[in-house]
C-alpha cells in the first residue's frame, strides 16, 4: 500500500502561502479566475503554457484546498465554472503583489535591453 505524504504544519505565515500556492500554475490560474476566465476551456487558453491534464490537476488541488469552489450546471452540454472562495480571495492581494513585482521587473529587463543595445558599458540599476 503507497504511503501518504504527511504535510508538515505550517509554523511560519510565509511557509503556510507557500504550501497553499506550491506550484508555478496555482497563482496564475487564481489571478485569470479573479479576472472573469472561471470556465476550464477559457483558462486553457488564457494560461500559456500549461496543457489540459496540469490544468485539472491544479484545479482540484484548489479546489481541495477550499481556495476555489466548482459549480455544475445540469445543462446539456454540461457546463462547470470556477469561483474564488472566501479563503481565495484572501489569497489575492499576494497574488496581485506577485504581478505588480514581475511587471515591474519586465519594464526593468526591457529597459536594460535598450541601455545595453545602445552602449555596452551602460548599465541601469535593478532597485532603486
Amino acid at each position: 500500500m503507497p504511503s501518504k505524504k504527511i504535510v508538515p504544519v505550517a509554523t511560519c505565515g510565509v511557509t503556510k502561502c507557500v504550501q497553499m500556492l506550491d506550484s508555478k500554475w496555482k497563482p496564475i490560474i487564481l489571478f485569470q479566475i479573479s479576472k472573469g476566465a472561471n470556465r476550464f476551456t477559457k483558462l486553457l487558453t488564457v494560461v500559456e503554457g500549461i496543457n489540459r491534464q496540469m490544468l485539472s490537476k491544479q484545479l482540484k488541488s484548489l479546489e481541495k484546498l477550499g481556495i476555489l469552489e466548482r459549480s455544475t450546471f445540469a445543462e446539456i452540454p454540461p457546463r462547470v465554472e470556477y469561483t474564488i472562495t472566501p479563503l481565495g480571495k484572501s489569497l489575492l492581494s499576494v497574488v496581485q503583489a506577485m504581478k505588480r513585482w514581475g511587471d515591474k521587473q519586465t519594464s526593468i529587463t526591457k529597459v536594460n535591453i535598450k541601455v545595453d543595445s545602445k552602449a555596452d558599458t551602460q548599465q541601469t540599476a535593478l532597485f532603486d
